[in-house]
Order: C-alpha cells, then sequence, then structure tokens
C-alpha cells in the first residue's frame, strides 16, 4: 500500500469502522458489497475478485469463481444498516491538534453540501490524516455469527488459488485476500494524509473548502525544513459539477457509493498456523501457538480466531462520537 493511503488507514482506525480508503470509488461496474472477497490494491482501492454471498451466475460473479464455490447462505436480519452515521465534515486523526471552522456553508446542491465552509487544522506529530465527507455517510454491516470466519477459514485456499492462478495473476500474499463485512459510504470525499520524516514540534496545518464549485481545494504549509510526504485527493470526478449544473433544474441525489471505510476478515499466517483477523483498527497479531518450535500447528476453530481491534476499542470509538456531539 503507498505512503499516503497506509497513514489515511492508520490515522483513521480511531473511528472504529476500519480502514479508511484512499480511493472510495468503486473500481468495477458494482460498487463495494457485503461478503466481497478481494485485494485493497497499492492506492488505496478495494477490488472485488467475487462475493461469496450469491450465485456463481450473479452479476457479481462475472469475472469468475474458484473451483467448487458454493455461496455462503447468511439469514438476512444479520445485514444491519445505519443511515447518517456521520454528518458532512471533517474526521481527523487524533494528532491533528487543532481544527475550526470559518465562514458558513452554503445551501446544498441535491445532497452534496454547499460550499463556503473552510475548516483549518495543524498538526504537530509526524503524520496525520483527515477525511472530509461532503454528504452524511451510511454504515452497512453483518453481525458477526462466527460463520463468516469458519467459511473463510474453509475456502481461503481456494479464494487464493484463484486470486493467484494463470486466469488472474494478481501478485499478493495469503494475508492480502479479504472478505468484506462492513463499509460506510457517502456521496463525495476528500482525503489528505501527511508524514514527516522524523517527529516534529513544529506546526503543520492544512486548509479544505468543503463541496460546490471546484470540488475541494487544500492549501498546505508546513513551518520546517524537514522532508515530509503531503497529498491529497478528491471524489467522485465531476459530481460537483453535475450537481451544480442540475440545480438549475430538479436538483441531482446522487447515490451513497462511494466506499470511505471497509471493515473486513483476513488470514494471518505464520508458518502454518492460521487465524482471522476481525479488521477494524490496528493490527495486532500475538505469536501462534508452538510457533517456536517450528511446528505444523492448525489451531481448534474458537483458537484461531481474533477481533482485532476487539469490541472495546469500537466501543470507545462509539463514545467518542456521542461525546463529540453533545
Amino acid at each position: 500500500m503507498g505512503v499516503a493511503a497506509k497513514v489515511l488507514a492508520e490515522q483513521l482506525q480511531r473511528y472504529g469502522h476500519g480502514d479508511a480508503l484512499w480511493d472510495p470509488a468503486p473500481t468495477t461496474d458494482e460498487e463495494v458489497r457485503l461478503g466481497d472477497v478481494g485485494i485493497i490494491d497499492e492506492e488505496g482501492s478495494f477490488m472485488r475478485l467475487f462475493n461469496v454471498m450469491v450465485d456463481a451466475k450473479d452479476s457479481l460473479n462475472k469475472g469468475g469463481v474458484p473451483d467448487g464455490f458454493k455461496p455462503l447462505i447468511l439469514n438476512k436480519r444479520l445485514q444491519k444498516f445505519m443511515p447518517q452515521c456521520h454528518a458532512p465534515g471533517p474526521l481527523t486523526s487524533s494528532t491533528i491538534g487543532h481544527t475550526s471552522a470559518k465562514g458558513h456553508a452554503g445551501a446544498n446542491v441535491g445532497n452534496i453540501a454547499g460550499g463556503g465552509a473552510m475548516y483549518q487544522f495543524a498538526c504537530s506529530s509526524e503524520c496525520g490524516a483527515w477525511l472530509l465527507l461532503k454528504d452524511f455517510s451510511d454504515k452497512t454491516y453483518l453481525l458477526d455469527t462466527g460463520n463468516l470466519k469458519k467459511y473463510m477459514l474453509q475456502h481461503h485456499d481456494a479464494w487464493y488459488n484463484f486470486a493467484t492462478g494463470e486466469s488472474l495473476g494478481i501478485d499478493c500474499k495469503p494475508y492480502d485476500i479479504i472478505l468484506v463485512k462492513g463499509f460506510v459510504k457517502t456521496s463525495a470525499w476528500a482525503v489528505a494524509a501527511y508524514k514527516s520524516g522524523v517527529r516534529s514540534t513544529q506546526a503543520m496545518s492544512l486548509t479544505g473548502t468543503v463541496g460546490g464549485v471546484g470540488e475541494a481545494g487544500f492549501e498546505f504549509r508546513v513551518d520546517s525544513s524537514e522532508g515530509y510526504m503531503f497529498d491529497t485527493r478528491y471524489g467522485p470526478e465531476g459530481r460537483d459539477a453535475k450537481a451544480l449544473q442540475s440545480s438549475r433544474h430538479v436538483p441531482t441525489v446522487f447515490p451513497r457509493d462511494q466506499s470511505v471505510f471497509l471493515s473486513y476478515y483476513k488470514i494471518k499466517q505464520r508458518m502454518w498456523w492460521k487465524k482471522i483477523v476481525a479488521h477494524a483498527g490496528p493490527h495486532v497479531l500475538p505469536r501462534g501457538p508452538n510457533e517456536e518450535q517450528n511446528t505444523a500447528v492448525m489451531t481448534d476453530m474458537e483458537g484461531s480466531i481474533e477481533e482485532v481491534p476487539g469490541r472495546q476499542l469500537v466501543r470507545i470509538a462509539c463514545l467518542n462520537q456521542l461525546c463529540s456531539s453533545c
């Protein structure tokens, strides 16, 4: 994963939604769906290989499925939807030491926030990240019953062979293959990431404008001569202009099809010991059983599954969001 994409994913894990994607736009004809199996590429974009929650002949699987594919049947009641989980505005890393808004947001154009509001940030850490939602975001996720993890353990080898075989030939590791269990989507967004070569007490400032004409703009200044990386991205391309044009007639309401956060399961493999990691935060992988002895070990199903970051961090993220809205 590229530097900017990695910084963004790591720095925004505190919200408990999983990895923030540097490029949330769909890379295929269909947006991200629950049950997608795929990879997150170097540019921070999710690429679907196939979907395990639909039949092999479904349009989501038009690129083919692994040998012996059998869809996973889950009760529809396990699928949960949380509308408007975040309002338009910035989501920042904990390293952002100052946030302020100047001006007033103009009238909405369809469901995209109007221009006029300017957010200013300051950061004195060696890295920081920022996601600007230009519309409300919706969260969709699967309740964890263990069936997804069990299914992944049973079929992961076939998934990896499918990804790296002659048809696709993707150069990846087993732990690069992920199974989507949740996402947060919006209709328009902007992201920024910063990383200094060394820790510095000098302040870094970012300025961004919300929505409207001219897309999202950034100004960047760092009061230091040290080397640094700074990158920005916004999208989807042209949606703001289309919204402005349509507002003169009938305002366009754009679909919330941009996956700004992705939560998933992935295999962690050490020697011959496999475990499932539920990804919605930092990567934490304790040493596997009998790893010191270099022996082949497959743990039992219960012992091979771990949630990262675990329920406690997700609960803390929820409490922080409640406090910030008070």
